[in-house]
């Protein structure tokens, strides 16, 4: 089910989607926002060599991921909850890096 939170769907930016999931004893509610990436706090960059250490980039995207709310789930998620949201940090992650930094991988 999802929600325009301006109220005209056909042009919406944010959109709140929810989702339930039941198993035996457990209902888990999905919340996310799919905002468009212009809406992002923020921006991370290329990792440049020259400019700092991989140390203090990965403390830096770590940052963005917090502050932009990506790779979050609930304390008690399933594994697989958790593998999905890991996914998510390391798409963005290689999205972000740079072409010579992926190389390097």
């Amino acid at each position: 089910m999802c929600f325009c939170l301006h109220g005209n769907f056909e042009n919406c930016q944010v959109l709140l989607c929810v989702s339930v999931v039941r198993t035996p004893g457990c209902v888990v509610a999905f919340c996310s926002a799919a905002i468009m990436a212009s809406m992002l706090v923020g921006s991370i960059g290329e990792f440049d060599t020259s400019m700092e250490t991989f140390t203090a980039y990965h403390e830096r995207l770590e940052q963005y991921f917090i502050v932009n709310s990506i790779g979050l789930y609930p304390f008690e998620a399933s594994e697989a909850v958790k593998a999905t949201a890991n996914k998510k940090k390391v798409a963005v992650m290689i999205s972000v890096i740079g072409k010579k930094t992926y190389r390097t991988l």
